[in-house]
């Protein structure tokens, strides 16, 4: 009697496991909401870009300029910020036709296989919260099983965060997640720098010596990671574990011994390259229309906007 409730409890609690494992879900994000998810950024992630009063410094600045505090917060601090630019760029691939935002990222990131992609956000059960975090987009397309996995830095200020090896690895584990949880057939990170300069963008380039091909690639050239490849399978392990499907066989035929750092393709390019291969592909798509949209952006992603910002008065 009491082995027979035991086995009951053990298949109970097998049950009740299976029950509770997630799933990984890609759900599409509509321009109407972009204002809410940004104030949701600001409140989860407070920057400086929503404080309503200025330091001692900007005061002095502002009084040097001449200019009213939103037309001074406009300008030199919200535009200052990732997160306001990271919604300026979301709110701007949202409305280029998505067919041009294809052909535009295809440009720059070759193997990304895009054809009609949409800006996504993810999913997940809250036990991958270490796997997953929280990519600055996410691009798309169902039709074409393609997923772009992009990361921004801004050009506004010394301060402003920058390119790091942990963060390359936290993106190639979300890459991983998405290839075996979601049997996507091209997965690729995109990084958006304020110039193809990647040493003066990223942190710690002595130890982990980014370099970026011909192509755009970014290129392995340190080999002391094979420990990564470790952390990686522990990725695996926890993916199989809550999720309701996870193709763990998939994901190993990923990782290679001899490039172990970066098992998912991975390309960098330049505000200024991506806004303009965006117009091109838009002056194509018979929306022309958004190339002073993608000029601004340009400027805010190089930290160009309140130097050359044409506003009035406000």
């Amino acid at each position: 009697m009491a082995t027979t409730k035991r086995k009951a409890t053990r298949t109970s609690k097998t049950a009740r496991s299976a029950v509770m494992k997630g799933r990984l879900e890609l759900v599409p994000r509509t321009l109407a909401e972009l204002p809410i998810m940004l104030m949701g950024r600001l409140y989860y992630r407070p920057h400086g870009g929503i404080r309503r009063t200025l330091s001692r410094n900007e005061e002095k600045l502002r009084a040097e300029t001449g200019v009213n505090n939103y037309r001074f917060l406009r300008d030199n601090v919200w535009s200052a910020e990732e997160t306001v630019v990271n919604k300026c760029l979301e709110g701007l691939l949202m409305a280029v036709p998505p067919a041009a935002v294809g052909v535009a990222i295809n440009a720059v990131a070759p193997s990304s296989g895009l054809a009609s992609p949409l800006i996504c956000k993810l999913r997940y059960p809250k036990q991958l919260n270490r796997v997953v975090g929280e990519p600055d987009f996410l691009l798309w397309d169902s039709s074409s099983s393609a997923l772009v996995i992009g990361e921004i830095k801004i050009g506004a200020k010394s301060s402003n965060g920058r390119y790091s090896d942990e963060q390359l690895k936290k993106y190639m584990r979300l890459g991983l997640l998405a290839q075996g949880s979601l049997g996507i057939k091209h997965v690729t990170h995109l990084i958006v720098l304020p110039s193809m300069d990647i040493e003066k963008h990223c942190t710690n380039v002595d130890y982990w010596k980014p370099a970026v091909g011909p192509d755009g690639r970014l290129i392995e050239r340190a080999k002391r990671f094979r420990t990564t490849m470790v952390d990686y399978g522990i990725v695996v392990s926890d993916c199989a574990r809550h999720l309701e499907s996870f193709d763990a066989e998939l994901v190993q035929r990923c990782l290679d011994p001899k490039n172990p750092l970066i098992p998912i393709d991975t390309f960098v390019t330049s505000w200024q390259a991506l806004c303009e291969r965006l117009t091109e592909a838009c002056i194509a798509q018979h929306a022309g229309h958004l190339k002073d949209s993608l000029r601004v952006l340009q400027r805010l992603g190089e930290g160009r906007f309140a130097a050359e910002s044409t506003g009035g008065p406000d």
